[in-house]
């Protein structure tokens, strides 16, 4: 947890124990911040026409609940609040001309949305959202994906689209 930050008062006695609670532990926090990247190791096939949750698979960091069920990461949650750098990407490749999104929710709530259009069929693409988000201790982070109407994409299925699906959050600072 980031250290409370406290004050001096005029004339107080500065000791080695206050200074490292304002600058030592403050630096250690800072110095690992909240941050997790999370990734999928397995081919995912959306039909589309309605939003599907994205299940991570593997998540490496420190400071962020990973929320497992079975072998699948459905969500985070968050321990620290602040302001939090966020990304998710997901590659795949659909099976007609389309376009699909990836979304970054906040209590179930979309908040930051990325769209890409697969103008050739077996073409591969990335849908990708960034953005900072402000949340809250508590605040569980999921992810979906929609793919058009009558379309189906298949995500994750290849050495290059692993490579290029993630989320990932970083905490930088204090709101």
């Amino acid at each position: 947890m980031l250290p409370t930050f406290k004050s001096w008062s005029a004339r107080e006695v500065v000791t080695s124990e206050k200074l490292n609670e304002q600058i030592r532990d403050v630096y250690s926090f800072i110095s690992n911040a909240p941050s997790m990247v999370c990734k999928r190791t397995t081919t995912l096939k959306i039909t589309g026409g309605s939003a599907e949750k994205v299940p991570w698979e593997t998540a490496e960091g420190s400071g962020i609940t990973v929320n497992k069920s079975g072998s699948s990461i459905p969500s985070l949650t968050i321990s620290q609040a602040g302001l939090y750098y966020a990304t998710a990407s997901l590659a795949g490749q659909p099976s007609d001309v389309t376009h699909f999104m990836i979304d970054i929710c906040v209590n179930g709530s979309r908040e930051l949305r990325g769209v890409t259009t697969a103008d050739q069929v077996g073409y591969q693409d990335t849908a990708l959202c960034a953005g900072t988000l402000r949340l809250k201790a508590g605040d569980i982070i999921t992810t979906e994906v929609y793919v058009s109407q009558g379309r189906t994409a298949v995500f994750t299925d290849t050495s290059w689209q692993v490579a290029s699906s993630a989320l990932q959050l970083c905490w930088k600072g204090v709101y």
